[in-house]
């Protein structure tokens, strides 16, 4: 999928008297709203597969509702074999060296590079951050990775910045099969949270626009040990007559958005946008010193950056990367043909986990109902009803 005129055309709502500013921002919205949705169709089946898993790796391998006399033994394999896994894949570090290739006089400036390359892999803790997209990639099948050049490190002057992602909160073009191939994938986008303030100070221009996310800036105040005694169990009656909500809440002090960042691959020519736009895009090329845009060229080479809190556009942009590829990379743990999310390890070493905690769980049983004690006694010593109390349940 590529980003037309005609894309961005059918989004375009009848005209209202709105003005300018809020038709655009209208009409991209519904542009991004369709592609996120179009990526969640395509990778919902996937991520049903993924529930469960974090659960699983943690040692919960057993259904909430087993009967009272079962023994839920567990000997959890899985979380202690994928920590060992990723640990080993990351007990030794590269040793980074950059050497000039013909001109021997840059010999000094790869010295230089070599000895910042080295520095930058131990401040960003880049093996600790290898070793949790590792453990995430064996948990649900695949981890994402955003490399990218981050404004806020280094005191505000900015760095190269590499961060595994959440699978979840991930999502990408359902064209692209293969995940070395992403980078050629029509969009990618990246979820996370941000606090408001942080937003407001970050894109002063857009503070007025902001608003909290109700959804994600409150938080349960329901303390479940102070319900006792007869106001309590009083208080629980009337909360399951009247179908009220147990969890009161709070609104949080940090209050926080959710920010979608869109990588998407827009194949316009700069003579298809509108003049305003092309004086927009020549105008920052004039800054950089590049030349300008010529009619025929893309509009947008290497695809458009674009960053949305709520439903405002934060940033509207080229790939502003020299290599006009998109910043995000998967890693892929199992291999699979008709996706790029990959085979997880939870579900590889599931069955045998399930077996070893169901042969565990009958031994402590067996063990437990030898040594229970064997109820012998007169026909008439006690009622048919005290005869079912004395139970050989284990314990």
């Amino acid at each position: 999928m590529a980003t037309s005129t005609e894309d961005i055309k059918k989004y375009v709502p009848p005209d209202s008297g709105e003005s300018e500013d809020v038709r655009n921002r209208a009409i991209m919205n519904e542009f991004l709203d369709s592609i996120t949705q179009e990526a969640l169709a395509a990778v919902q089946p996937i991520r049903q597969q993924w529930m469960g898993n974090v659960d699983y790796g943690r040692g919960k391998q057993w259904p909430d509702n087993i009967p009272g006399h079962r023994v839920p033994f567990t000997a959890n394999m899985i979380g202690p074999t994928c920590k060992r896994k990723a640990s080993y894949l990351t007990d030794t570090k590269p040793l980074i060296d950059v050497i000039p290739y013909s001109d021997k006089k840059l010999t000094e400036t790869g010295e230089l590079l070599t000895s910042l390359a080295r520095a930058w892999w131990d401040e960003r803790s880049i093996n600790d951050a290898l070793t949790h997209g590792l453990y995430t990639a064996q948990i649900f099948g695949s981890c994402p990775f955003n490399l990218i050049y981050n404004r806020d490190l280094d005191l505000g002057r900015g760095d190269v910045d590499l961060r595994p992602w959440d699978p979840r909160h991930f999502l990408i073009d359902p064209g692209v099969v293969r995940a070395h191939e992403i980078a050629e994938s029509a969009f990618m986008i990246f979820e996370e949270m941000r606090p408001l303030e942080l937003l407001r100070y970050q894109y002063p221009q857009h503070a007025a626009k902001l608003k909290a996310d109700p959804t994600i800036s409150k938080y349960s105040t329901f303390n479940p040990n102070s319900e006792s005694g007869m106001v309590s169990a009083l208080k629980r009656q009337m909360r399951q007559t009247f179908k009220l909500s147990r969890s009161a809440s709070a609104n949080s002090l940090i209050p926080k958005l959710v920010v979608q960042e869109y990588w998407v691959r827009d194949y316009r020519r700069f003579g298809d946008l509108s003049s305003d736009e092309r004086d927009r895009i020549n105008t920052q090329y004039a800054k950089d010193g590049w030349l300008p845009k010529k009619m025929g060229d893309l509009a947008f080479e290497g695809g458009r950056h674009i960053i949305r809190a709520g439903d405002v556009i934060l940033v509207d942009e080229e790939n502003p990367y020299w290599d006009r590829t998109m910043p995000g990379e998967l890693l892929s743990w199992g291999m699979e043909i008709e996706h790029p999310w990959g085979q997880s390890e939870v579900t590889d070493l599931k069955k045998l986990q399930d077996v070893i905690n169901k042969l565990g769980g009958s031994m402590v049983e067996n063990s437990l109902h030898m040594n229970n004690l064997i109820w012998i006694g007169d026909a008439n010593a006690l009622t048919p009803l005290q005869w079912d109390k004395l139970s050989d349940k284990p314990g």
